[in-house]
């Protein structure tokens, strides 16, 4: 059987998801614990068979490995896999759409903009007004529409504002249903502003270029628009600062064990 170790919100899951199930056609292997929300959005998934009691771990370096066996294996998995990768999107894009099976498509918005505004946990990553507003200046179009996971962001107002853009209020997975129809996209970075791009049937496609970001190599159609954007001295320094209180909420667990050990040592050396 699969095991997934689900991480992240809901743009990584349904890769996963995805990722996993087409793992169960190639391995035969039942799969454990697919993400019902997933499922829920219309997924055609695979169920293998075979089930093992002994799980081998993999990452995303042994997933490409896996697919491209030609013989069965004879293990379970438990996957810590996230299939953010250019190899994986290419070499399966058409299965990936395939596996969405429920999915509607609207003419009625192919000469309007959607701008999909991801901030939340990662608003120190957000490409900034500029990128956004840039992109709308060089599109032509009837109606905008927007919507973020920060509705109430400054960002977000700022371009509503000077857009005259609706917001759109969604869960995340009627966010991208409706998303997808457009045939003017600006998107953000991360797993699910690409999965509106991915799906959709766009004319035209803006997404960010930038050196810094928190997932994998996916925006790779050559059809889109990459954005570069630099980042200002202040975001360097708030980036660098940002990593270093990371770095030390990690090491603090570690620091305080081994100083506990520390005294405890010292006590047992006391005469």
């Amino acid at each position: 059987m699969i095991k997934i170790k689900h991480q992240g919100r809901f743009g990584n899951r349904l890769l996963t998801t995805i990722g996993i199930s087409i793992l169960s056609r190639k391995t035969d292997l039942k799969v454990l614990n697919y993400d019902n929300r997933c499922l829920r959005f219309g997924l055609q998934v695979h169920q293998g068979d075979r089930s093992f009691e002994t799980l081998k771990y993999i990452g995303d370096d042994d997933v490409l490995r896996l697919l491209d066996k030609v013989e069965l294996i004879e293990y379970g998995l438990e996957c810590d896999g996230l299939f953010q990768s250019r190899e994986f999107i290419s070499t399966y894009e058409e299965e990936i759409k395939q596996t969405f099976v429920n999915l509607i498509y609207s003419d009625d918005f192919m000469d309007d903009l959607f701008v999909h505004v991801r901030l939340g946990n990662q608003v120190h990553l957000n490409p900034g007004f500029n990128y956004y507003q840039n992109c709308i200046n060089q599109i032509n179009f009837k109606r905008g529409f927007i919507s973020s996971d920060s509705p109430n962001n400054k960002i977000v107002q700022d371009l509503i504002t000077m857009n005259n853009l609706t917001l759109i209020n969604l869960p995340a997975e009627e966010v991208i249903s409706f998303g997808k129809n457009f045939g003017n996209l600006i998107l953000s970075n991360g797993t699910f502003s690409w999965w509106i791009g991915f799906l959709s049937k766009a004319k035209i496609v803006f997404y960010p270029e930038m050196s810094r970001k928190w997932h994998g190599d996916i925006f790779i159609d050559p059809t889109w628009n990459g954005v570069k954007v630099r980042r200002s001295l202040l975001r360097v320094i708030s980036d660098f600062l940002s990593d270093l209180v990371k770095v030390r909420r990690s090491l603090r667990p570690v620091i305080s064990r081994n100083l506990r050990r520390l005294r405890l040592w010292m006590r047992s050396r006391r005469p």
